[in-house]
Formats: C-alpha cells, structure tokens, sequence
C-alpha cells in the first residue's frame, strides 16, 4: 500500500529551530546597507526569507485544520503561533 502525504507545502525552513531563525533573521538586521545595490539584493533576501516563513506557517496551519485530532500538530501549530 502506498502512503500519501499530507504536508502539501514545501519545507522551505524549519521554525521549530529557533536559534537558527533568529541567526538568519539577526544577519539580515545586521548587514550593512552603503548603496542602493545593496538594499535592492538586501530586500530581495529578506522578501525571500519571509516568504518561506509565511509558506511554512500557512502550511502547518493547512495541516492542522485539516488532521485536528493529530496531537503532534496541534502542538507544533500551536508553538510556532504564540
């Protein structure tokens, strides 16, 4: 029999490792921006960053509602909320 997954969004980055986050976030905070070069390459890696934050949320958000009995998701979603 073949199993099917139900995580139908990419892993993009892992929020329950959250000194890993914070490093990149803390090294997007802590770039020097000196041109408008820079901040144009600064934007597109901060846009990309969050929109792989964003995909990880919705999708765990997506997995829960629709396994609410799933113990482990609960309290994944629920962690990464608060």
């Amino acid at each position: 029999m073949t199993t099917i997954t139900t995580d139908y969004y990419a892993q993009a980055i892992d929020l329950s490792d959250a000194a890993t986050v914070e490093a990149q976030l803390q090294a997007l905070v802590q770039e020097k921006l000196d041109s408008v070069d820079a901040l144009e390459a600064w934007l597109k890696r901060e846009l990309e960053f969050s929109l792989k934050v964003r995909e990880v949320l919705s999708g765990h958000t997506i997995d829960f509602y629709r396994d609410t009995g799933s113990e482990k998701r609960n309290r994944f979603t629920c962690t990464i909320k608060r």
